[in-house]
């Protein structure tokens, strides 16, 4: 079987069927690929939308469990594939009709382990793609400046199903947002081969109640902890493109940095010590790093400076700084 579609479901019965139907609706013969469905303790209509695709199509399986969220979803979803491929689609997105020919085509030329396709983002205040769409570049150039960024968005992406057998990766329940990030950054830096093709597969539909816009990260932010560490180690033990580890890194802990900065008091040193004890002090980046990050040059560097500067001086007023700074340098490099 060439390919495995996984599609986590939660509470999406607005947008499932134009998903659904995206995914079936392809060119080549429905033997060859399969669409395994995750019902993630959904409580509206979802359950009887996939209930009544699965019926009339023979390739929909459709599996439950109890709400654990995306990451959860989706490694009950690799432990039931069979394809040689496994394309991760959200629920409220589709795919291109007819676009499988094209795909399976490309993945017998060589057989890459990685696949990279273009997609679209929009809206639901938009109608087409017009005006904020806008189309993810195709190439492999990493390099981040005020109008590009690295992209490590999951969905885009063909991931062969054996790369993550072998080498054991799966999806961390723990990380409540961007885990998709850290699945494809380990991933990248186990694959052997890849290929990218310029056609547009995806569109990815961006609304306020998703996950990744509407979840509160300033009441739990251990996860974020966690991801800067892995991300730490990988740069420090040169595990996969040291560039991406070192942005992700330098990203997250602004985002900590912001939060901590919130607190006060004894709460405040409490958090820090924690950052501290999960080995995230000192931070260092270097000076080639800042070519790669989305701001000015000085900007990494300042950002280390406040953050190590904070634990030597306890001073709730520097990291304040830092956080005014932040925020100042995002209105003006708009």
């Amino acid at each position: 079987m060439f390919l495995s579609i996984v599609i986590p479901v939660f509470n999406v019965e607005q947008y499932l069927v134009d998903c659904l139907t995206s995914c079936i609706t392809q060119n080549i013969d429905p033997a060859d690929y399969e669409i395994i469905c995750i019902d993630d303790g959904s409580t509206d209509s979802s359950r009887d939308v996939l209930t009544d695709f699965s019926k009339r199509y023979s390739n929909i399986r459709v599996i439950s469990q109890v709400n654990g969220g995306a990451s959860s979803a989706r490694n009950r979803g690799i432990e039931a594939s069979s394809g040689d491929y496994i394309w991760f689609v959200d629920s409220d997105d589709f795919i291109k009709e007819n676009v499988l020919g094209l795909l399976k085509k490309t993945a017998s030329s060589g057989s890459p382990d990685l696949i990279r396709m273009g997609a679209y983002s929009f809206g639901d205040y938009s109608r087409g793609f017009s005006g904020t769409d806008y189309l993810y570049y195709q190439n492999s150039d990493l390099s981040c400046n005020r109008t590009s960024k690295i992209d490590m968005m999951l969905w885009r992406n063909l991931y062969k199903r054996s790369v993550m057998i072998d080498s054991g990766i799966r999806f961390d329940p723990e990380i409540l947002t961007i885990e998709d990030a850290l699945f494809h950054f380990i991933f990248d830096a186990e694959k052997k081969s890849s290929f990218e093709i310029p056609e547009v597969t995806y569109f990815y539909r961006m609304r306020a109640s998703s996950l990744m816009t509407s979840h509160d990260d300033s009441k739990d932010y251990g996860y974020k902890l966690k991801l800067a560490g892995l991300f730490k180690n990988a740069a420090d033990n040169g595990y996969g493109d040291k560039r991406i580890s070192l942005y992700m890194l330098s990203s997250i802990m602004k985002r900590i940095m912001y939060l901590i900065s919130r607190k006060s008091g004894k709460l405040f040193r409490k958090e820090l010590r924690a950052v501290k004890g999960a080995g995230l002090f000192p931070l260092k980046i270097p000076r080639g790093f800042a070519s790669y990050h989305s701001f000015a040059k000085s900007d990494s560097r300042f950002i280390t400076k406040m953050y190590n500067r904070c634990y030597t001086r306890s001073g709730l007023a520097v990291i304040r700084i830092f956080n005014y700074w932040f925020r100042f340098k995002k209105k003006i490099c708009k």
